[in-house]
């Protein structure tokens, strides 16, 4: 359980490269954080009696925080001045922050060692096991090779099935194996967890015609591009 200071820590970190933001790009970003601050609030409640409602606790916030790594990133911030912020907070110098780092600066190599730390460890499990399979994903060019990624995305939907970014590959594989049904099921279910990143991807133009042309005039997909703009309003 990270102290108090420690994740005063964290915020203070964060905040100070939200602020150096466009003032366009930060409402998101705030959005995730206080989501990040009720998350890891509601873990000093010392009165939970039930073991899974603290597991559950645990996945959504380590889901705000891998969200806030992505928003932050997106926007071209540098994530070393979140690690030079959070000197004091160790428990935030993780084996997943060290690898998403190096993934962000395409060190795959060194990225998938950082993952594999987590997952022993049992940190961030779905969020390693859906990095380690995206990359894979990237470099994957045969059937064999996709079938390796969704070995990943299943152990992350397993680890966390409220984990948006898992569905939203497995929706790209099921689009490209031309499964629609189930690619669209796993689209909503990805658009309707709790990381807006994924409607904010769902409702670019740019998204939408290099992603899936194959499904953007179904009457599914519109729908879930209207709930994701109606959510955003």
């Amino acid at each position: 359980m990270p102290s108090i200071a420690e994740v005063v820590a964290l915020l203070v970190g964060i905040t100070c490269v939200v602020v150096t933001l466009p003032m366009k790009d930060r409402k998101i970003t705030y959005f995730l954080v206080a989501f990040a601050v009720a998350a890891q609030a509601t873990q000093f409640a010392y009165a939970i009696e039930s073991r899974q409602a603290a597991n559950d606790l645990l996945k959504a916030s380590n889901r705000a925080y891998a969200s806030i790594l992505y928003a932050v990133a997106e926007r071209d911030a540098e994530l070393s001045r979140i690690i030079e912020k959070l000197k004091t907070g160790r428990q935030y110098r993780t084996e997943f922050v060290l690898g998403y780092m190096a993934y962000r600066e395409n060190r795959n190599q060194d990225a998938a060692v950082h993952f594999a730390n987590s997952l022993k460890s049992g940190e961030f499990v779905a969020q390693s096991e859906y990095l380690l399979g995206y990359m894979d994903y990237r470099e994957a060019k045969t059937k064999q090779d996709f079938d390796h990624v969704r070995d990943h995305l299943k152990r992350s939907s397993s680890a966390d099935n409220s984990y948006g970014a898992a569905h939203y590959l497995s929706a790209i594989l099921d689009v490209r194996d031309n499964d629609i049904d189930e690619a669209l099921e796993q689209l909503s279910i990805a658009a309707h967890s709790d990381e807006p990143a994924i409607c904010v991807d769902l409702t670019k133009e740019k998204e939408v015609r290099e992603v899936w042309p194959a499904i953007a005039t179904d009457r599914r997909f519109l729908k879930l591009q209207k709930e994701c703009r109606e959510t955003a309003s």
